[in-house]
């Protein structure tokens, strides 16, 4: 899941990327479509709010991470080794 998750936050950055290589890209007269502007620069949002939501969601995450307590000491026993007898 992580992984999935991972690799499509870098495919959506991808996408953001090539939203706006689209959207500055000129025709080969100089011109370019009002469309493919309006294309380019939507697909640039939704891919730049996804990244943005994934960021936000990972930032929140690691706050209301669960705090580690440290483990609990097991009380000392003193070595018994069976078969001896022990004074006092």
């Amino acid at each position: 899941m992580t992984l999935a998750a991972g690799a499509g936050v870098v495919v959506a950055f991808g996408f953001l990327l090539l939203g706006l290589k689209i959207a500055n890209r000129s025709g080969s007269d100089g011109t370019q479509s009002i469309a493919s502007r309006l294309s380019g620069f939507t697909l640039s949002v939704v891919c730049g709010v996804i990244c943005l939501g994934v960021i936000v969601i990972g930032v929140y995450a690691m706050a209301k991470k669960p705090s580690s307590t440290p483990a609990k000491a097991k009380p000392k026993t003193a070595l018994v080794i069976p078969g001896t007898i022990h004074s006092t």
